[in-house]
């Protein structure tokens, strides 16, 4: 059994160094010099899958070129050689929840930098720095993880609207590919979504009552208008939700689309027969209206004059 260790680590060692003059070559480039070198280190990671069979599964080749990148991904806001631009999060906790990303980006390079500070010992099999500081920068990793699930947390708990829920959730995808994460974020997604059920339970159960404005204001005019606010209130969190992909991901999004097209339609309904109310006593309210005075005589003060609208 020892042999056969041994015997793998050459024939890695054997393999992994065709990587090692392109890698030197790569450390020296330009952000924007980078793309057109990858070809060829991809066809040699190929090469190494195709021809040595202890890399020869998905799995390990993936844990052999990506893990690391994935990271920066995740932590760090790297994308396609760039830095993603350092997320604006409102309200008076944003610039606390901003210096806490930040905390976490800088304990993730400086452990990239413990761990790059050995890349020489990579293919040494001899050499037990590599393997040591991995470690360390995996057991960092997960720190950071659990760090990141309670700023996330945190944020959420200071969202009122879908909008804002949406956003965040988009900003906080890359690291969605880690499983603890993935979780944390279907809960979030999951109280986003919960957000819109409750606008509409509101709007239904605000529906179903007897709605009453001030005297002051046109009736007619009013209930249009309230009409017209509650469909949309509800329209434009629902197409953000239907965009971002969400309604599709929780179970009781196909429930809650036809409890929206219900509504829609009442309140539609409702709408119209508003307005053919309003059309059908027109005639008859203002024919009426013409017969009486615009103004009268105080009944307090005989010798002044009263306005007589709506009287």
């Amino acid at each position: 059994m020892q042999w056969d260790h041994s015997e793998q680590a050459a024939v890695n060692v054997k393999f992994l160094s065709l990587l090692k003059k392109p890698c030197e070559e790569l450390e020296q480039l330009k952000p924007s010099e980078v793309a057109p070198k990858m070809k060829r280190i991809i066809n040699l990671i190929y090469t190494i899958w195709a021809n040595n069979h202890h890399y020869s599964s998905n799995e390990k080749i993936s844990d052999l070129v990506l893990m690391v990148c994935d990271c920066q991904h995740q932590f760090a806001r790297w994308e396609d050689g760039h830095q993603r631009p350092l997320p604006i999060f409102s309200g008076s906790q944003g610039p606390e929840f901003s210096s806490a990303l930040l905390e976490i980006e800088c304990s993730f390079h400086l452990s990239l930098q413990k761990l790059r500070s050995c890349d020489k010992a990579i293919l040494d099999i001899l050499n037990i720095k590599w393997c040591s500081e991995f470690n360390k920068f995996c057991v960092t990793v997960n720190d950071l993880e659990m760090m990141m699930q309670t700023l996330i947390t945190s944020i959420f708990s200071t969202v009122f609207s879908v909008e804002e829920g949406v956003r965040l959730l988009d900003i906080f995808e890359p690291l969605s590919t880690r499983e603890a994460m993935k979780r944390t974020l279907q809960e979030k997604a999951e109280e986003v979504f919960n957000m819109f059920k409750k606008q509409l339970r509101m709007v239904l159960d605000q529906t179903n009552k007897n709605i009453s404005f001030p005297e002051q204001l046109p009736q007619v005019a009013d209930v249009v208008q309230y009409i017209r606010d509650s469909k949309h209130s509800l329209a434009r969190p629902l197409e953000v939700l239907w965009k971002a992909g969400l309604l599709s991901e929780v179970c009781t999004g196909e429930q809650v689309l036809y409890t929206h097209s219900q509504t829609t339609q009442f309140l539609e309904e409702m709408e119209r027969k508003t307005f053919a109310d309003w059309s059908q006593n027109l005639e008859v309210q203002y024919l009426k209206r013409l017969e009486q005075p615009l103004m009268v005589r105080c009944k307090d003060n005989i010798t002044k004059l009263d306005l007589n609208f709506d009287k």
